[in-house]
């Protein structure tokens, strides 16, 4: 969890706004926030770049399947230099589920 923090630029939760595809390969999945932890709330608004669903439903193990209507996640984010968010299950994100596990209140202070 440590290396988790130390590398993500914002951390957060929060659910789906939005998924819009971008091309064959990518989609931008918007964010609605709900509680910070790291980093500060960009300007425009929370974007994540992730990868489209692939033909068959073949998600790689690391990636995150975006939708809307499903449960909040626990979002750490590494931004790229062009400003866009990108995640995945390596980086630590998941659903939030029941919440945050006493490990993780306990490194973000709650």
């Amino acid at each position: 969890l440590s290396e988790s923090v130390a590398r993500a630029d914002l951390i957060l939760t929060g659910s789906v706004f939005l998924v819009v595809p971008e091309g064959a390969t990518y989609a931008n999945v918007l964010i609605t926030p709900q509680d910070f932890y790291k980093g500060t709330l960009p300007p425009l608004g929370v974007r994540i770049r992730a990868l489209a669903t692939t033909e068959g439903g073949n998600i790689p193990a690391d990636d995150l399947h975006f939708a809307s209507n499903q449960p909040p996640y626990l979002l750490f984010l590494q931004q790229d230099a062009d400003g866009v968010y990108r995640t995945s299950r390596c980086l630590g994100s998941r659903l939030l589920g029941n919440g945050l596990t006493p490990l993780e209140q306990v490194a973000f202070g709650k």
